[in-house]
């Protein structure tokens, strides 16, 4: 059976070998075959301190990718997550909603507010504090993937 979409030059086959579907994509490398992961909503694992909460949207327990971890973290109202670094993984931050303080080396802050971004090289020092009155949001990336388990009380 195939099924195309003419917007995204798309096309969906499956076999009659296979119960799974395969996505093609025109590609100018390679053989243009789209392989991808779903993860669904409950193989997301949280993770949480007081205050914290870490949505773990992609790491190594729930995916086969080996560039990077993704996951979305809310900071309450006057709590934080203490400055740390990472030795062998960079961190991008995207922030979200709300209003929060980067903690950065030396007792250095920053403001971080929705569509802000921030890179943390290796073994930089960062942490972040939510010194307002609703809950601060933020997508972190990290390259290489790091299961951040070690991090966090309760594990869900």
């Amino acid at each position: 059976m195939e099924t195309s979409n003419p917007r995204f030059n798309l096309t969906l086959r499956t076999s009659r070998k296979c119960r799974l579907s395969e996505c093609y994509v025109d590609c100018p490398v390679g053989n243009g075959v789209l392989n991808m992961e779903l993860i669904k909503k409950s193989e997301i694992k949280v993770l949480s301190t007081p205050g914290v909460k870490s949505f773990q949207l992609l790491n190594p327990e729930n995916s086969k990718s080996e560039r990077i971890t993704i996951t979305k973290v809310f900071v309450q109202p006057n709590n934080e997550q203490p400055r740390h670094k990472h030795d062998t993984s960079e961190q991008i931050w995207i922030a979200v909603s709300g209003k929060g303080v980067l903690l950065l080396a030396d007792g250095k802050e920053e403001i971080f507010e929705p569509g802000d971004v921030v890179r943390f090289a290796d073994g930089h020092i960062h942490g972040l504090r939510n010194e307002s009155q609703v809950v601060f949001e933020y997508i972190s990336v990290t390259s290489p993937p790091m299961n951040f388990g070690y991090a966090y009380n309760d594990k869900k």
